[in-house]
């Protein structure tokens, strides 16, 4: 594409709002879940109130029983299956053993909506989405979840679901591939902590926050209207390599005013267009 098929006229508006209601939920690990402002509840206590503890603002929960779903904390907020939601939590696995592999349902968070089940269980070596039976093992990522991560699940509607880990996409599954909420029955659900009838756990949460919008945020957007943005030049070099060597670079543009071609950096570094 050649400068002059370039537009030189952009549109410069900022807006980053939900068209329609949302709900937002944070839990952050100021007090036990059940005591929350919105308060989650729990499933199945066992092993008394030694299973679940707070210490320093860090939620520990512990599944002693591989005979019963214990010790995880939900809601039971509206969620249909065009919806879209973000979960965003900091957690790290003590422990996990499963008595039927793979089994690794033992800790788990997400959402069930009014047709899918979007959750991911994490074992100590890896975590991935849930079928009826445990870890979806074309849907998995291999991690040591021992260390403290930020996790953050994002769904598209019905498209599709994406997996960040500390800021990097790491998954990302057609909505039509999971699990199929008839299988387990159960009203749109929100949840985290253990939850496996054949497995027991122990884990620690810092924190655990999700959004429900009933459609797609607006997303940000620059324009110039009557006026012009003028970018760098690189008067008939190419942009050297350095400058688009990172993640943190993807996305910048530079022009060669004398050859007329705009660079764009891309994963594959810079592309001329």
């Amino acid at each position: 594409m050649k400068l002059k098929d370039f537009y030189s006229v952009f549109v410069l508006t900022l807006c980053a709002t939900f068209a329609t209601a949302e709900t937002t939920v944070n839990y952050e690990g100021n007090n036990l879940p059940e005591d929350n402002y919105l308060p989650f509840t729990i499933m199945h206590q066992c092993g008394g109130q030694s299973s679940v503890h707070l210490a320093n603002g860090i939620l520990s929960i512990s599944d002693n029983d591989a005979g019963l779903s214990c010790n995880y904390y939900y809601r039971n907020d509206s969620m249909d299956i065009g919806d879209f939601a973000v979960a965003s939590f900091r957690m790290k696995v003590i422990s996990s053993y499963a008595s039927e592999p793979p089994d690794n349902r033992s800790i788990q968070a997400g959402f069930i909506d009014g047709r899918k089940v979007i959750q991911l269980g994490f074992s100590e070596t890896n975590l991935g989405f849930l079928d009826g039976y445990g870890l979806l093992q074309s849907y998995s990522y291999s991690l040591d979840t021992t260390e403290f991560h930020s996790y953050r699940i994002v769904k598209n509607g019905d498209q599709a679901v994406s997996v960040y880990v500390d800021g990097n996409l790491v998954l990302e599954v057609p909505y039509e591939n999971l699990l199929d909420n008839n299988e387990l029955t159960a009203a749109p659900r929100q949840s985290f902590g253990a939850g496996s009838r054949t497995g027991i756990s122990e884990s620690e949460w810092d924190y655990f926050r999700y959004t429900i919008s009933s459609s797609a945020p607006s997303k940000p957007e620059i324009s110039v209207s009557g006026g012009f943005i003028k970018m760098d030049t690189t008067n008939g070099n190419q942009p050297d390599f350095i400058d688009c060597s990172t993640q943190e670079h993807y996305g910048r543009t530079v022009i060669d005013d004398v050859a007329e071609i705009l660079y764009i950096c891309t994963q594959n570094g810079w592309s001329a267009h």
